[in-house]
């Protein structure tokens, strides 16, 4: 893969994050969320609103579907975590559990195949939503999710 591709890719990520986090510090949900919208669809070609019905697992294979369909997944998990934010500020603890577990297993599905640099970053990252699903262990979608489906790597803070 061309490095100036990439380097384009990470750098329009990159500015897409912060109009959306700029929007959303706003508090211009709205705005927030019509730019995560316009992101994926050019990402993955699908509404969002479709994306986030799909479970973590449906949502990767999909994701392979297309081209460089890692990169695409991490694009996609930071789009997910940037509509996880909106929905706790908005105190939906819904659509912030679902996003963050799509968020989760795309980024851990993906993490392997990034640069040193990067994947450093987005470990990071992971260590922050395995903190925020944490908390939701009692609910048995997210605890059977994390337990036996996404390799949580905090499986011994789930056992009965």
């Amino acid at each position: 893969m061309p490095v100036d591709y990439l380097l384009r890719l990470f750098e329009w990520t990159r500015q897409t994050l912060i109009a959306i986090s700029q929007k959303r510090e706003a508090g211009g949900y709205g705005p927030a969320r019509e730019e995560i919208e316009k992101a994926c669809l050019r990402v993955t070609g699908l509404s969002f609103n479709l994306i986030r019905r799909y479970s973590p697992e449906a949502l990767f294979d999909l994701m392979q579907l297309g081209t460089d369909p890692y990169l695409r997944s991490i694009f996609l998990a930071e789009l997910l975590i940037q509509y996880a934010q909106i929905s706790q500020e908005e105190g939906n603890i819904v659509d912030e559990i679902a996003s963050n577990l799509q968020a989760y297993y795309l980024l851990s599905e993906s993490i392997g195949l990034l640069p040193p640099v990067e994947e450093a970053a987005y470990r990071s990252k992971l260590e922050i939503l395995a903190q925020k699903l944490s908390v939701y262990r009692d609910n048995p979608y997210v605890r059977e999710k994390l337990t036996t489906r996404l390799g949580f790597p905090h499986k011994q803070e789930f056992k009965s």
